[in-house]
């Protein structure tokens, strides 16, 4: 995965230059923007191709608020997590931001130190969401590779049926349901049976 980047956006020139300056000390790279619009713009450009990291996001912009912006972009679901900046009498409109979908909000005046702790608190809940993301895609290209018989097998494994009862529904014989079994468990690169259900559930309905 490529480094993480913190897409700024806010429209105080000076704002973004002390924060630009602080994020790259931690060696965390910056994409800053004074423009909502033009960051809507990258953001839309980039598609599923997101960086990972995090955006930092404040309520009270030009053009478009804070709140319009968190909303355009948490219909993407590869949006890292979005960080509200706020100021003291702004904080409800950032708990309503919350409930929207933001990650969290950090209220200025705020230390360098703080600023740090959230981003990275971002950063890491982006790296282990787009963990999962890629885990599921995973799973789903296997489940994909079965034939319609192992889909049926695999269904009845999942729902605690033993192979006896399996054969007795699809009319089969005992022999060729583990047979079936023994494919589905190469396929999906599991080792037991315990593994395969848990590399199932999750992802089953996703498919059938």
């Amino acid at each position: 995965m490529d480094s993480p980047t913190v897409f700024l956006i806010d429209d105080d020139e000076a704002f973004l230059k002390v924060v630009t300056s602080l994020l790259s000390s931690v060696r965390l790279n910056v994409e800053p923007y004074a423009s909502p619009k033009k960051f809507l713009d990258a953001f839309d450009v980039q598609v599923e191709k997101i960086k990972n990291g995090c955006v930092l996001l404040d309520i009270r912009l030009p053009e478009i608020s804070g709140l319009d912006v968190l909303e355009r972009i948490k219909q993407n679901p590869l949006c890292p997590p979005v960080i509200m900046i706020t100021a003291h009498a702004e904080v409800p409109t950032a708990v309503r931001a919350m409930k929207a979908g933001a990650f969290d909000f950090i209220e200025k005046p705020f230390t360098g130190q703080s600023l740090i702790d959230i981003v990275q608190r971002g950063i890491e809940s982006d790296r282990q969401k787009r963990g999962t993301t890629r885990q599921n895609r995973t799973l789903l290209i296997r489940l994909a590779s079965l034939s319609k018989r192992e889909r049926e097998v695999l269904n009845l494994v999942v729902a605690g049926k033993a192979s006896k009862q399996i054969a007795d529904i699809l009319s089969i014989s005992i022999h060729t349901v583990d047979n079936h079994r023994a494919h589905i468990m190469t396929k999906m690169r599991t080792d037991s049976l315990a593994d395969l259900v848990r590399a199932t559930v999750s992802t089953m309905n996703k498919v059938f």
